[in-house]
């Protein structure tokens, strides 16, 4: 099978499984689809990449990652890790833009065992 990412596995469960899954198996590739273009997005923009933020901004409505659209997805009945990775992109192209500020703070690799 091909290689996945961590989470990647447990998102498509996560969309085929209960009220979700309600639809054709179309409609969850699509929604995984969705989500995957957001994270996308998101990672254009980190960084400060200006060029690629002006271009999403230019296009938002078409892209729907206008603020409005954003917005009303967290506010929908969506799958939690569509519903966050709105949050994510809200935050990096309308919220956090300054370059020092992303991604500034050390992400954990190890973790350790008291005793």
């Amino acid at each position: 099978g091909a290689l996945m990412r961590r989470g990647e596995k447990s998102l498509q469960q996560e969309l085929s499984e209960g009220e979700w899954n309600t639809g054709a198996a179309s409609d969850v590739e699509l929604l995984y689809y969705h989500v995957e273009m957001l994270r996308l997005f998101e990672n254009l923009v980190l960084g400060g990449n200006a060029k690629a933020r002006a271009v999403l901004l230019r296009n938002a409505d078409r892209f729907g990652v206008a603020f409005q659209q954003l917005l009303a997805i967290t506010k929908a009945n969506v799958p939690i890790a569509m519903h966050a990775q709105c949050v994510r992109l809200l935050s990096a192209l309308y919220i956090d833009v300054e370059t020092t500020n992303q991604r500034s703070y050390a992400v954990p690799n190890t973790t350790r065992v008291w005793s």
